[in-house]
């Protein structure tokens, strides 16, 4: 079975050649004397190699945290996920879970053109990477017929460019939602179910997921704010950080230990 291929060098790797890679670098780290208390930090672009600290490190139990040494795309799909983006942000995490639970094949690369598109059914993109999804050229050389899913998010889309994405993949639902690596996503849409709201509100990110307590706030006099005014978005999670590692974290809770999460934004009238 394939678990990940590298879109670019037209290499591919077995489940069962990173369980053994994973394996022998979790061995070669328990020599070397690392724990549970440790961290081990990764820093890499998109390759066949940096998925194997943090497989190698959920074996021995110890801490990681990875670095992205550039910025790029990145999408997944339940079945062959395309995958462009490195491990730095939570996405790559959730994504790699997915993609164990499925028994997904992983694709990366850098470049879009060059996807292979026959087998993708989902795809995300932070807003930005979705202008490369519409430079595309000779987009109808490509299969998209099995596409059904569009996720962006982490922040705002423009309307105009939602519009240009919904005619390009006019079989496709595109759902936005925002969260962060320190809590997880927070609001969303359903694809499921709010296929209605997702092309009337197209510019919401969605209903507040499961769990998540938020408040909008006033930065300025800390009063709590209703339906409709703007203001700091906070959140409170059971997933959510402790504290930033090595750093004073305190000024990012408020009294309530809700994350204060810089962004402003509003919740509606609706529910």
């Amino acid at each position: 079975k394939i678990f990940q291929i590298d879109a670019d060098l037209r290499k591919s790797e077995t489940y069962s050649s990173v369980n053994q890679r994973s394996v022998r670098l979790a061995i070669a780290l328990q020599n070397k004397g690392v724990t549970s208390t440790d961290v081990i930090a990764s820093c890499s672009k998109s390759t066949l190699d940096n998925v194997i600290p943090i497989i190698a490190s959920s074996y021995i139990g110890s801490k990681v945290t990875n670095l992205d040494p550039t910025s790029s795309k990145c999408g997944y799909d339940t079945h062959a996920i395309l995958y462009c983006n490195t491990y730095y942000w939570i996405t790559g995490i959730v994504i790699l879970i997915s993609e164990f639970l499925v028994g997904a094949s992983k694709i990366f690369g850098r470049k879009t053109d060059d996807t292979n598109t026959k087998a993708l059914t989902e795809i995300f993109a932070l807003p930005i990477d979705t202008y490369a999804l519409i430079r595309v050229k000779n987009p109808k050389m490509y299969d998209i017929s099995s596409l059904k899913w569009i996720y962006s998010g982490t922040y705002p889309i423009r309307v105009d460019q939602f519009k240009r994405l919904d005619n390009l993949f006019e079989n496709a639902t595109i759902v936005l939602s925002y969260g962060a690596t320190e809590f997880g996503t927070i609001f969303s849409f359903n694809p499921q179910t709010d296929q209605d709201l997702i092309k009337i509100k197209i510019t919401s990110f969605g209903k507040v997921t499961p769990e998540i307590s938020v408040k909008i706030f006033d930065p300025v006099t800390n009063k709590i704010l209703g339906a409709n005014q703007e203001g700091e978005i906070c959140v409170k999670s059971p997933s959510m950080m402790n504290e930033y590692y090595n750093q004073d974290s305190f000024s990012c809770f408020d009294d309530d230990g809700f994350f204060k999460t810089g962004n402003i934004g509003y919740f509606d009238d609706d529910e």
